[in-house]
């Protein structure tokens, strides 16, 4: 490799999304001497696009959620996509799947106390999996599990909390 620089002020780790935008806002700056360090031999982390067969085929991150608040969203806007701004629809998915109201609300509270545990647990000594702090047998823990899956990219027992 050629041109690496031998002093920095930020070394960013990971080329993703998250470095990437870590490393523009550094540059914006002016101020620091950056560099970005990724393991693979492309950037984008989790966005990525192939071509297997000649069309075009997203292999994760195909949509940016929270258009109004992503800071990726006036990047991808200027560079010719189109953004859809209508807030998502979160709270209402199991309803329209045509689960009651009351599992609906039980599910939302099951997701909000998820979230307390696993705060909670960061702020412990000893790093554990997300999966510790959920009954393995409650009524919500396959979709919980399967939402990480989404959100993570890693099932519950292999996400740290």
């Amino acid at each position: 490799m050629t041109g690496f620089p031998s002093e920095v002020d930020v070394a960013v780790i990971g080329a993703g999304a998250a470095g990437i935008g870590a490393v523009r806002r550094l540059a914006e700056d002016g101020r620091h001497r950056v560099v970005l360090l990724e393991a693979r031999d492309r950037v984008g982390g989790r966005v990525h696009t192939v071509t297997p067969t000649g069309f075009a085929l997203d292999r994760g991150a195909e949509w940016l959620h929270s258009a109004d608040r992503n800071p990726l969203s006036p990047i991808a806007q200027s560079l010719g996509f189109s953004i859809h701004r209508r807030p998502p629809e979160w709270t209402t998915r199991l309803s329209r799947s045509g689960e009651t109201p009351e599992a609906e609300a039980d599910w939302l509270a099951t997701r909000e106390a998820q979230g307390r545990a696993r705060r909670k647990a960061a702020a412990e000594l000893e790093d554990r999996s997300l999966a510790s702090v959920l009954p393995p047998s409650g009524r919500w823990y396959q979709l919980l599990d399967a939402s990480s899956t989404w959100g993570n990219g890693a099932e519950l027992d292999r996400v740290s909390v």
